[in-house]
């Protein structure tokens, strides 16, 4: 594996781990908002450095999502809102 290869996957790993970390903070206000929605929106935590997308998920979605919703993402334009869909 070549230096170029190992750092892009060092930061992609972070760009993952910081947007997880931004949807578990959010979580207190997708709660209060998920009662007049019904749905969370949360940052794509896609390792693509260059996505700004957006997911909507019911509260379910969400609690059960494991990592499919970072590789699901990669196909969506980097500025949009999408509904998920398990």
């Amino acid at each position: 594996m070549s230096d170029a290869q190992t750092e892009r996957e060092i930061r992609a790993a972070r760009n993952q781990a910081t947007f997880r970390a931004v949807n578990e903070k959010m979580t207190e206000l997708n709660d209060s908002f998920a009662a007049l929605t019904g749905t969370y929106t949360i940052a794509c935590e896609c390792a693509d450095m260059s996505c700004v997308a957006t997911l909507e998920l019911t509260p379910e979605q969400y609690e059960r999502r494991s990592g499919a919703n970072r590789s699901a993402s990669r196909s969506f334009p980097a500025t949009s809102t999408r509904k998920w869909s398990e």
